[in-house]
């Protein structure tokens, strides 16, 4: 089974420094076995213009009811 896990992060290193690349950006949902979301902030102007965040339910409640 695989297993999800929320990472934001820049995992593909170029080959000739060895040093990630930093237009290259990871974002892995959080999911089995705790489900949740992430939300993406964008500001072109800051040095890291991406940022994202996990949002979890509060509870397996919240999660099912209408």
């Amino acid at each position: 089974m695989y297993i999800h896990w929320y990472r934001h992060d820049h995992p593909l290193l170029d080959p000739v420094r060895g040093t990630p690349f930093k237009r290259f950006t990871r974002v892995e949902v959080p999911g089995t076995p705790i489900v949740g979301e992430v939300w993406i902030r964008v500001d072109p102007r800051a040095a890291a213009p991406f940022a994202a965040d996990p949002v979890y339910a509060l509870s397996l409640d919240s999660v099912w009811s209408e």
